[in-house]
Protein backbone atom coordinates (compact mmCIF):
# COMPACT_ATOMS: atom_id res chain seq x y z
CA UNK A 1 0.00 0.00 0.00
CA UNK A 2 1.07 3.70 -0.57
CA UNK A 3 0.86 4.30 2.91
CA UNK A 4 0.84 1.80 5.76
CA UNK A 5 -0.67 2.89 9.24
CA UNK A 6 2.28 5.13 9.63
CA UNK A 7 1.00 5.97 13.07
CA UNK A 8 2.06 2.55 14.17
CA UNK A 9 5.51 2.94 13.81
CA UNK A 10 7.74 2.35 16.53
CA UNK A 11 11.26 3.73 15.22
CA UNK A 12 12.09 5.93 12.06
CA UNK A 13 13.31 3.01 9.98
CA UNK A 14 9.68 1.48 10.71
CA UNK A 15 8.13 4.97 9.53
CA UNK A 16 10.33 5.93 6.33
CA UNK A 17 11.18 2.06 5.25
CA UNK A 18 7.79 0.90 5.79
CA UNK A 19 4.80 2.58 6.63
CA UNK A 20 5.55 6.32 5.10
CA UNK A 21 4.48 6.63 1.33
CA UNK A 22 7.03 4.23 -0.72
CA UNK A 23 5.95 5.35 -4.47
CA UNK A 24 9.04 6.93 -4.70
CA UNK A 25 11.36 4.46 -2.40
CA UNK A 26 13.23 3.12 -5.35
CA UNK A 27 14.51 6.00 -7.52
CA UNK A 28 15.38 7.97 -4.69
CA UNK A 29 17.41 4.69 -2.98
CA UNK A 30 19.00 4.16 -5.90
CA UNK A 31 20.37 7.67 -6.92
CA UNK A 32 21.08 8.94 -3.43
CA UNK A 33 21.58 5.66 -1.61
CA UNK A 34 23.01 3.32 -3.75
CA UNK A 35 26.52 5.71 -4.68
CA UNK A 36 26.83 7.57 -1.26
CA UNK A 37 26.84 3.38 0.19
CA UNK A 38 28.97 2.44 -2.21
CA UNK A 39 31.42 5.60 -1.21
CA UNK A 40 30.69 5.78 2.12
CA UNK A 41 28.86 2.61 3.32
CA UNK A 42 26.03 2.36 5.65
CA UNK A 43 25.37 6.07 6.77
CA UNK A 44 26.30 7.79 3.39
CA UNK A 45 23.71 5.04 1.82
CA UNK A 46 20.93 6.65 4.58
CA UNK A 47 22.15 9.90 4.50
CA UNK A 48 22.04 9.92 0.58
CA UNK A 49 18.65 8.44 0.26
CA UNK A 50 17.30 11.23 2.43
CA UNK A 51 19.39 14.17 0.88
CA UNK A 52 18.06 12.62 -2.68
CA UNK A 53 14.28 13.08 -1.10
CA UNK A 54 15.00 16.66 0.26
CA UNK A 55 16.26 17.25 -3.32
CA UNK A 56 13.09 15.72 -4.89
CA UNK A 57 10.87 17.50 -2.32
CA UNK A 58 12.89 21.38 -3.19
CA UNK A 59 12.30 20.46 -7.06
CA UNK A 60 8.77 19.69 -6.69
CA UNK A 61 8.09 23.16 -4.82
CA UNK A 62 9.92 24.76 -7.07
CA UNK A 63 8.09 23.31 -10.47
CA UNK A 64 4.63 24.18 -8.95
CA UNK A 65 5.79 27.48 -8.93
CA UNK A 66 5.95 27.88 -4.70
CA UNK A 67 9.64 27.96 -4.21
CA UNK A 68 10.79 27.07 -0.29
CA UNK A 69 13.39 27.69 2.26
CA UNK A 70 16.07 25.13 0.81
CA UNK A 71 17.59 24.86 4.49
CA UNK A 72 14.49 23.81 6.37
CA UNK A 73 14.10 21.50 3.28
CA UNK A 74 17.67 20.06 4.02
CA UNK A 75 17.61 20.09 7.43
CA UNK A 76 14.30 18.00 7.48
CA UNK A 77 15.68 15.12 5.19
CA UNK A 78 18.86 15.43 6.72
CA UNK A 79 17.96 14.77 10.42
CA UNK A 80 15.68 12.12 9.47
CA UNK A 81 18.74 10.29 8.18
CA UNK A 82 21.04 11.19 10.96
CA UNK A 83 17.58 10.01 13.35
CA UNK A 84 18.10 6.40 11.61
CA UNK A 85 21.44 6.03 12.40
CA UNK A 86 20.93 7.16 16.09
CA UNK A 87 18.60 3.76 16.29
CA UNK A 88 20.93 1.64 15.02
CA UNK A 89 23.85 2.91 16.65
CA UNK A 90 21.41 2.71 19.87
CA UNK A 91 20.84 -0.76 18.77
CA UNK A 92 24.55 -1.73 18.41
CA UNK A 93 25.31 -0.16 21.61
CA UNK A 94 22.71 -1.76 24.11
CA UNK A 95 22.18 -4.63 22.07
CA UNK A 96 18.29 -3.71 22.19
CA UNK A 97 16.23 -2.08 19.09
CA UNK A 98 13.42 0.78 19.36
CA UNK A 99 11.46 -1.05 17.02
CA UNK A 100 8.10 -3.01 18.20
CA UNK A 101 8.00 -0.93 21.60
CA UNK A 102 6.26 1.53 23.15
CA UNK A 103 9.50 3.57 23.84
CA UNK A 104 10.11 3.56 20.00
CA UNK A 105 6.89 4.98 19.41
CA UNK A 106 7.37 7.84 21.61
CA UNK A 107 11.01 8.65 20.67
CA UNK A 108 9.39 8.08 16.85
CA UNK A 109 6.82 10.55 17.09
CA UNK A 110 8.43 12.93 19.53
CA UNK A 111 11.54 13.29 16.72
CA UNK A 112 8.96 13.37 13.65
CA UNK A 113 6.77 15.67 15.89
CA UNK A 114 9.50 18.28 16.52
CA UNK A 115 11.54 18.11 13.17
CA UNK A 116 7.97 18.47 10.86
CA UNK A 117 6.90 21.25 12.79
CA UNK A 118 9.27 23.89 11.01
CA UNK A 119 9.09 21.91 7.49
CA UNK A 120 5.44 22.00 7.61
CA UNK A 121 5.30 25.68 8.95
CA UNK A 122 7.29 26.27 5.79
CA UNK A 123 5.03 23.93 2.88
CA UNK A 124 2.12 26.20 4.79
CA UNK A 125 3.82 29.49 3.98
CA UNK A 126 4.53 28.79 0.25
CA UNK A 127 0.76 27.64 -0.20
CA UNK A 128 1.74 23.43 -0.58
CA UNK A 129 -1.87 23.07 1.48
CA UNK A 130 -3.95 25.84 -0.28
CA UNK A 131 -6.33 24.36 -2.82
CA UNK A 132 -8.92 25.73 -3.86
CA UNK A 133 -10.97 22.63 -4.96
CA UNK A 134 -14.40 23.79 -3.59
CA UNK A 135 -16.35 26.58 -4.81
CA UNK A 136 -15.86 30.04 -2.51
CA UNK A 137 -12.47 28.80 -1.00
CA UNK A 138 -14.40 26.27 1.05
CA UNK A 139 -12.11 24.49 3.09
CA UNK A 140 -13.76 21.21 4.78
CA UNK A 141 -10.65 20.66 7.37
CA UNK A 142 -11.39 23.66 8.65
CA UNK A 143 -14.94 23.60 9.00
CA UNK A 144 -14.68 20.74 10.76
CA UNK A 145 -11.59 22.12 13.02
CA UNK A 146 -14.48 25.17 13.61
CA UNK A 147 -17.26 22.37 15.48
CA UNK A 148 -14.42 21.42 17.49
CA UNK A 149 -14.56 23.46 21.10
CA UNK A 150 -10.62 24.03 21.69
CA UNK A 151 -9.69 25.30 25.31
CA UNK A 152 -8.80 28.94 25.50
CA UNK A 153 -5.97 29.98 23.73
CA UNK A 154 -4.83 26.95 21.83
CA UNK A 155 -4.26 27.95 18.08
CA UNK A 156 -6.06 26.35 15.64
CA UNK A 157 -3.60 26.59 12.98
CA UNK A 158 -0.99 24.33 15.37
CA UNK A 159 -3.94 21.98 16.12
CA UNK A 160 -4.33 21.38 12.12
CA UNK A 161 -0.34 21.01 11.66
CA UNK A 162 -0.16 18.33 14.07
CA UNK A 163 -3.64 16.69 12.35
CA UNK A 164 -2.31 16.83 8.84
CA UNK A 165 0.98 15.48 10.10
CA UNK A 166 -0.66 13.00 11.94
CA UNK A 167 1.40 13.15 15.42
CA UNK A 168 -0.49 13.99 18.53
CA UNK A 169 2.48 14.43 21.12
CA UNK A 170 3.33 17.98 20.22
CA UNK A 171 -0.48 18.67 21.23
CA UNK A 172 -0.36 17.17 24.10
CA UNK A 173 3.21 19.41 25.08
CA UNK A 174 2.21 22.35 23.88
CA UNK A 175 -1.97 21.83 25.41
CA UNK A 176 -0.22 20.55 28.92
CA UNK A 177 2.56 23.48 29.31
CA UNK A 178 0.59 26.35 28.12
CA UNK A 179 -2.94 25.44 29.55
CA UNK A 180 -1.78 25.15 33.02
Amino acid sequence: PLFDRPWLSTSLSDFWGRRWHQMFRFPLVSCGGVPLAYLFGRPGGVLGTFMMSAIFHIIELRAVGRGSNIAVQVGFFALNGVGVLLERAWAKRTGRRLKGSVYGWIWTFSWMGLLALPVVDEWARVGRFAVDRFPGGFKPTMALLSLVQLPPGVDNGFVLKCLCFGTSLPFLAYSLFTLS
